[in-house]
């Protein structure tokens, strides 16, 4: 077992090896380096890579706090507790406030080496918490800053593209039609990609910005089937809805719903050959409304219902059966928790798949229920 490197601030020999003995005592493979000075502190933390500070609180010409403070300015994360005697509740509260994780009396010494497990735990997890969270907005920032520089050249692809298939620059023979529509429709697929990778960007970097609009979740649903409709209908496939909370209102940014319900719909219809696909809108728990997307598509093996959310991923038939960005369900769920909601998703191989968006309705001032429930 590796040891702990400890850095105990103490300007007291005996009570200095008190402790030590005690942790030795506990099991605790450690190794103790002393500082007694503020200046000792600094050139300690500058020489050596500790995993917890131990520090008494009165400390001959300065105390804990100022002690803490050099710590925090070295280091974060590392963690600091407190072993001292009889202190105040109200010096406890302000070393608390001011970033020490625990306080250990020196006549209950036997707590002080689950505490330092226990806090050398935690600071790890801290850190990794937070150096996953800063590489994630780097990420983010990266992705869309090669977004935007990516829109305009493929604009003009596609724009480009369009002009040469519509014979506007010339006639085309049979191949050159052929070919120049592969560019187009690679194009047109790229940007997409692009469009998903910004809105994601956005979404993870708290940059996609939201309103609170008031409509009847019918509104939204119709649009949704109208927005969709060339999809559905070019595919022979019907499109029912199911109002089961007619009047239901939300008050919910209006585009993030409408691109949620573009996407679940386009999923729908892209892995559906036969049969169609019915939007059932009903109240939920919690002054909640949901929203089904049921359609009766080639459905999704249970092992991998776990990672339909996940970004760029696709199911094992979805990979042969058509064509996507792999972000439109990563984008929706996104959303989704950026409204207060949440998307769930059920299937069965062969039968099909449904899943179900739940947001926070409108309220009624009066009865606390949903508005257009009784």
């Amino acid at each position: 077992m590796m040891s702990l490197r400890i850095l105990h601030i103490e300007d007291n020999e005996d009570d200095l090896l008190l402790t030590a003995r005690h942790l030795a005592n506990s099991g605790l493979a450690v190794e103790i380096d002393r500082a007694e000075t503020l200046d000792g502190i600094r050139v300690a933390l500058t020489r050596g890579s500790y995993d917890v500070v131990l520090a008494d609180f009165e400390l001959g010409g300065f105390n804990g706090i100022d002690a803490l403070a050099i710590v925090r300015e070295a280091d974060a994360y590392l963690p600091f507790i407190l072993v001292s005697g009889e202190v105040g509740e109200p010096v406890a509260v302000a070393l608390m406030r001011a970033g020490a994780q625990d306080f250990v009396m020196k006549d209950s010494l036997a707590r002080l080496a689950p505490v330092i497990e226990r806090e050398v735990r935690e600071a790890e997890v801290r850190r990794e918490r937070d150096q996953a969270e800063h590489a994630n907005i780097i990420k983010s920032e990266f992705l869309a800053s090669m977004s935007h520089e990516l829109r305009t050249p493929l604009n003009s692809i596609i724009g480009f593209s369009s002009i040469l298939s519509s014979g506007l620059a010339g006639e085309l023979n049979e191949e050159q039609a052929k070919q120049i529509a592969m560019v187009h429709e690679a194009g047109e697929h790229l940007l997409a990609l692009v469009n998903d990778i910004l809105d994601i960007s956005k979404i993870e970097a708290d940059k996609f910005e939201l309103t609170a609009d008031e409509f009847l979740l019918l509104d939204a649903v119709s649009a949704a089937r109208e927005l969709t409709a060339s999809l559905w209908r070019d595919k022979g496939l019907t499109f029912e809805i199911i109002d089961e909370c007619p009047g239901c209102a939300v008050v919910t940014d209006r585009r993030a719903l409408d691109q949620i319900l573009r996407n679940l719909v386009g999923n729908a219809v892209k892995f559906t050959e036969t049969g169609g696909i019915t939007i059932r809108t009903r109240t939920a728990q919690h002054a909640r409304v949901s929203i089904d997307v049921i359609d009766t598509g080639i459905g999704i093996a249970t092992q991998e219902l776990a990672l339909v959310f996940d970004e760029f991923h696709q199911t094992r038939k979805a990979r042969n059966y058509a064509h996507g960005t792999g972000l439109g369900l990563a984008i929706s769920r996104k959303l989704a928790g950026a409204l207060g909601g949440e998307i769930r998703v059920s299937s069965a191989e062969g039968v099909g798949t449904t899943f179900t968006l739940t947001i926070p309705c409108a309220l009624d001032t009066v009865t606390g229920e949903c508005v257009g429930t009784e």
